[in-house]
């Protein structure tokens, strides 16, 4: 793909309700890494088919901040089985073990046109419209699908999301508290801290020149998504996460980089997000409860509509009410809507 104008950008100015980075006490940032992320972000994905470009790029270099930051917390076990099991159940960790979440769903949601999307929008619809697994909202690059060649329309038309997968995406957002907060880059310090607590999405122009692999500073008109996935590379450059093959001679996600220089043109601000569970109650009082006959575990039915055992779970942080034992039903068999079977027996 040749470098574009414009891949999915609309600049805004900042509000005075948004987050500002440092500058606000609701957000408590709970990682604290050497600001290496790369390691972390799930497999790269192209914003463009065969036919078209999604103007997307806003919502991959989103999305794929979440993801490096949900691989994160999924492979230092800090979430909670509840919630880890629900992600494996719906299938948003993929076969790779990656998460793996739909740039399609929330391009649409968000309301991103052939123009592009703005930052403030995209993040907004993360946090409010919470993501879905890529399998219920994907699409195919080399289909020529209705609409596909008319700036990818079908791709982004919010008609085309199902109620299920806008169900689901509910229920991701009960589950996870996701908060983003603009980073000011009136300072390099800024930038170096940031990215200790998540990579950052950065808004650039793509027509500056190249000195080898590396691109080098212009005044180029701001026009692309991506993300920054460390402060700076012992190789010279600084490594940004891209929607298009920059490094087609390496392997992996390092074909993703887009390399440029240290001082390299950024937008004024970027975003970086922070992501908490919810451990709001599971359960509505009284309980409905069951338990199988020589199996100790008890299992509740929850408010998502699953049933919950009380040991597979945080639901004991959030236990206020009490049972009598008459009022547990048993049954011969578990129902199929489980959250998470135990087998220790009695």
């Amino acid at each position: 793909m040749p470098e574009l104008g414009n891949t999915g950008v609309i600049l805004v100015d900042l509000e005075p309700e948004d987050l500002i980075f440092g500058a606000n006490t609701r957000v408590k940032h709970n990682i604290v890494i050497d600001g290496k992320w790369l390691g972390y972000y799930s497999s790269g994905e192209l914003q463009y088919s065969i036919y078209f470009d999604s103007q997307c790029c806003v919502s991959f270099a989103a999305i794929k901040i979440v993801s490096a930051i949900m691989n994160y917390k999924i492979r230092l076990g800090l979430l909670s089985k509840s919630n880890l099991n629900w992600l494996k159940e719906n299938k948003y960790i993929n076969d790779k073990g990656e998460f793996d979440a739909s740039e399609r769903f929330t391009g649409a949601m968000s309301g991103t046109t052939e123009r592009g999307n703005s930052g403030r929008k995209v993040w907004d619809s993360i946090r409010n419209h919470g993501l879905v697994p890529q399998h219920l909202c994907d699409w195919d690059r080399g289909r020529d699908v209705e609409y596909d060649k008319r700036f990818g329309a079908w791709f982004r038309d919010i008609a085309n999301i199902t109620q299920e997968a806008k169900d689901i995406g509910l229920e991701f957002k009960r589950r996870f508290n996701v908060f983003y907060e603009a980073v000011l880059f009136d300072t390099e310090s800024k930038k170096e801290e940031a990215l200790k607590h998540s990579p950052i999405e950065v808004f650039i122009p793509t027509s500056c020149k190249y000195k080898g692999t590396v691109q080098q500073y212009c005044d180029g008109t701001i026009g692309h998504a991506v993300s920054r996935v460390e402060y700076f590379n012992p190789k010279g450059y600084v490594p940004l996460f891209d929607h298009y093959i920059k490094q087609p001679k390496e392997e992996g996600n390092e074909r993703f980089i887009r390399r440029v220089v240290s001082n390299y043109k950024y937008h004024p601000y970027g975003y970086v997000c922070t992501i908490d569970e919810n451990h709001s109650e599971l359960h509505a009082e009284p309980f409905t409860l069951i338990k199988q006959h020589n199996i100790s575990s008890i299992y509740f039915y929850g408010l998502d509509k699953l049933w919950h055992g009380f040991d597979d779970m945080d639901i004991l942080r959030t236990f206020k009410g009490k049972y009598k034992k008459e009022e547990v039903k048993y049954v011969e068999e578990l129902p199929l809507n489980m959250s998470f079977t135990l087998s220790k027996k009695v």
